[in-house]
Parts: C-alpha cells; structure tokens; sequence
C-alpha cells in the first residue's frame, strides 16, 4: 500500500462519529488504508480498463465504476484489500456498499483474523461498557468456523480468477507432484501451507473442488 494511502489520525476520529461502516469502508480500514485515498488511486485505472474494454473515451459513471469494483476487487484494490472485500461480500451476501453497524463489523473481521483500527474499536463517544450495551453489538470470541469458510470461499474465487473449474481440476503430472491449481492458489492468496492444506482437504471433502475425470 502507497504511504499516502494510509489513513491518518484525523480520518479516524470522522470515521469513529459512524455507527455504520460500509463494506468497502471496512476492508480498508481493516488494512489501516484511507478509504477515500484508495479509491482515488484506483480512479484512473477503472478509467483506463473502461476505455480498453468498450473502445470509448468517456469516463465510467460511479455506478459502472462500482458494477467493476464489485465484480473484481482484487484486480481494482489490490489483492490484500480486494481479497478481503470480496470475503466480506462472500459472508453478508451484499456489495461493497452495504453498511453494517460496527458490532457486526467486527465480527465479521474477526472472522478473517482481522479489526479496525484501535480508534473505531471503542471511541468516547461509544463506550464499551456503559451497562446499556445490547447483546447483538457485543464482539464475541472468533469462530473458526466463520474463518475457515472465509478461506474456502477465498480459495474458490481465486481458482476462477485463475481460469481453473473447481469441479474439474487439473491432477498433478505425476504420483507425489504437486497440484497445478492449489500451488499457484495458494501463492495468490499468500496462504501459509498450513492453511491452505487443511482448507484443501474440507473443500474436496465437501466436493465443491474435484479433480477433471479422465
């Protein structure tokens, strides 16, 4: 991430007067970027895929800006923030632009092993213990399983980008080689081998990735 992407002290404190984040907001912030410098730096690229792709001069309007954005964020964000917008739409069902109270932000970070930054957790204004918290907004412990879906929904988009059927995958050359799609997965994602092994073995388990017959 570009040092002027980062987002500063005072971006924070406008951001903790929020009791809504939006997706795209969140996964920035997750990542200590500057949501609005960020989407300034992509600006010029979405402009020039735009006119690479329909052959016109004219600009993209917001809204095709953002049918682009929400179809691969990886490609416009960068694959740290992109990647994690792309997990965070995965688990709410939304776009980039849905907002979600910041109790509901946290834990949907949590999930991906993720927070906001220090300032938004708690801010003056939203004490955390003022005996009138409701329930609901309270940030309980990270569940490996919400995690683990993360990862397996993050593994099956990244085997798309890459041209690679999950249903019907490439087996390796050889007895004992290693796979031609789960390498090249894993080093997009930065995965640890770890990682991806165990989040390997669910999805062939669960057969939403199977090896090509024949």
């Amino acid at each position: 991430m570009d040092q002027n992407e980062r987002v500063s002290a005072d971006t924070l404190k406008l951001y903790a007067q929020r009791d809504t984040l939006n997706l795209y907001e969140l996964a920035c912030l997750a990542h200590d970027a500057d949501p609005e410098q960020v989407a300034l730096g992509v600006q010029a690229e979405l402009s020039t895929r735009w006119r690479e792709v329909h052959g016109t001069s004219r600009r993209p309007t917001m809204a095709e800006s953002g049918e682009l954005t929400n179809a691969m964020p990886e490609i416009y964000l960068g694959p740290v923030i992109g990647l994690t917008l792309k997990a965070l739409c995965i688990a709410t069902g939304g776009t980039f632009q849905r907002a979600v109270p910041i109790g509901q932000a946290r834990r949907l970070l949590g999930a991906l092993a993720l927070d906001l930054p220090l300032e938004l957790r708690c801010p003056p204004e939203r004490p955390a213990d003022t005996g009138t918290t409701k329930a609901s907004d309270a940030v309980p412990p990270r569940r490996p399983v919400q995690r683990q879906t993360a990862q397996e929904e993050a593994i099956l988009a990244k085997l798309r980008e890459l041209e690679f059927d999950p249903l019907a995958l490439p087996g390796p050359p050889r007895l004992g080689a290693l796979s031609p799609a789960k390498q090249p997965t894993r080093a997009a994602l930065g995965f640890s081998r770890d990682v991806m092994d165990k989040a390997w073995k669910r999805l062939r388990a669960t057969r939403r990735i199977v090896d090509a017959k024949g």
